[in-house]
């Protein structure tokens, strides 16, 4: 029931935090058919130098046999120790390559992701039952029958190459050792491209599949999905709060500028204008503005201080409908305006 109500995709901040759970999708596949092209190629190219490496080994080592007449153990030990030295210098290069290719196309994959949480230990990683369900699961069955599709894949592909040049093979008895080894070597290298296709061919369909199969994990039911937009953007209640208490900041500011005004333009009971006007300012600005309670508030303030007051229905209403606090007065009230401004400055 739980999976059924899950209907909805991950949000983004779900697929952030799984990110830094470490939790993120890679096709393996895509890496081992990747690391087997690279390794091909690259033991293609270094085959000269792994070749004059391994004469000299030869060399070196067959005349090692004509210098004892006796082997010690401590002389069989130096030998051993210098063959798998020089095996390694042979084969240092390709090993590095196939462990560049492997971080490169694993780093590709994860987008560089590096996250600590993933490395520390999980208690329930050893939980027995958790290990069963693992086992038993569909992900298993679709690598069982990846894995399956694989094997028949490569023996169908090594069958035919085998069988096109099956007829072709007893010549190599007629032929030199360096043309038996280019054309034993030929089709290796065609053996291993058709192979390496195929894997590649699969291991695409596997990346779809492991995308698929993460964002279906991720999916998030209604409730969580309401539940994480709580959490982003407040409970409504303490939101509806901080929002009651902005308004009541800005009233107050508002109500703080009352005093200066030069006048307050109103219709006798609905809106409520204060209008002041300095030198720097273009045009009169409005400092408050307020309709029914409000207005009467402004009002009140007013009186208190000796603003004066200026009845005029349509101007209060066409001011406090198009003219925010703070805001210029437009030109098109220019005219009324000044004759209330000049009415307030002849009480002075």
């Amino acid at each position: 029931m739980a999976d059924e109500d899950k209907t909805e995709e991950a949000t983004p901040k779900k697929k952030r935090d799984e990110r830094k759970k470490g939790n993120i999708f890679q096709s393996r596949d895509i890496t081992v058919a990747i690391s087997i092209f690279v390794c091909f190629y690259g033991l293609y190219f270094l085959m000269p130098y792994m070749f004059e490496g391994l004469k000299g080994c030869l060399y070196y080592f067959i005349g090692l046999g004509s210098q004892f007449t006796y082997l010690t153990v401590n002389d069989s030990l130096a030998i051993l120790r210098d063959a798998f030295l020089q095996c390694l210098l042979i084969v240092l290069p390709l090993l590095l390559i196939s462990l560049v290719a492997n971080i490169a196309v694993t780093l590709l994959q994860t987008q560089f992701l590096f996250a600590p949480e993933a490395l520390k230990p999980k208690f329930s990683k050893l939980n027995p039952l958790s290990g069963i369900k693992r086992i038993i699961s569909v992900n298993s069955l679709v690598t069982l029958v990846k894995n399956l599709l694989k094997i028949i894949v490569m023996v169908v592909i090594i069958y035919f190459v085998i069988r096109d040049v099956l007829d072709s093979l007893a010549n190599t008895l007629d032929m030199s050792l360096a043309g038996a080894m280019m054309f034993t070597g030929s089709n290796m290298i065609s053996l291993v491209l058709k192979v390496g296709l195929a894997f590649l061919a699969i291991a695409v369909i596997d990346y779809f599949y492991q995308r698929y199969d993460y964002n279906k994990k991720l999916r998030m039911s209604k409730h969580e999905v309401k539940q994480e937009y709580k959490q982003m953007e407040g409970d409504p209640k303490i939101k509806g709060k901080r929002r009651q208490l902005q308004q009541q900041m800005a009233m107050r500011r508002m109500m703080e500028k009352v005093p200066a005004a030069d006048v307050i333009v109103r219709n006798p009971t609905h809106f409520a204008v204060a209008l002041q006007y300095t030198e720097s300012d273009r045009a009169p600005v409005v400092v408050a503005k307020g309709k029914d309670l409000i207005a009467m508030r402004i009002v009140e303030i007013a009186e208190e201080h000796k603003v004066p007051t200026y009845e005029k229905v349509e101007l209060a209403r066409a001011l406090y409908a198009t003219v925010e606090v703070g805001q210029e007065i437009p030109r098109i009230y220019y005219e009324a305006v000044a004759e209330v401004i000049a009415w307030a400055y002849s009480l002075k």
